[in-house]
């Protein structure tokens, strides 16, 4: 639980857990740090995650094409 505050809403944006909602104190990578962390939802079958990894890089490679 997190005493500092209400953490805001995160999604994640790692590949592993692409797309994945959890909340994430705001000081939780600060020098008085507070360790909360929460996945929201579930894991994603691989299958999900693999679509959303091809879909991230697809969108990466249009955005750094100039």
């Amino acid at each position: 639980m997190c005493h500092c505050g209400e953490p805001p809403l995160r999604i994640s944006n790692i590949p592993l857990s692409m797309g994945r909602q959890f909340y994430e104190c705001a000081r939780f990578l600060s020098i008085t740090k507070c360790k909360f962390f929460e996945w929201i939802d579930p894991p994603a079958c691989d299958c999900r995650r693999d679509k959303q990894l091809q879909n991230h890089n697809i969108e990466k490679a249009k955005n750094s094409t100039p």
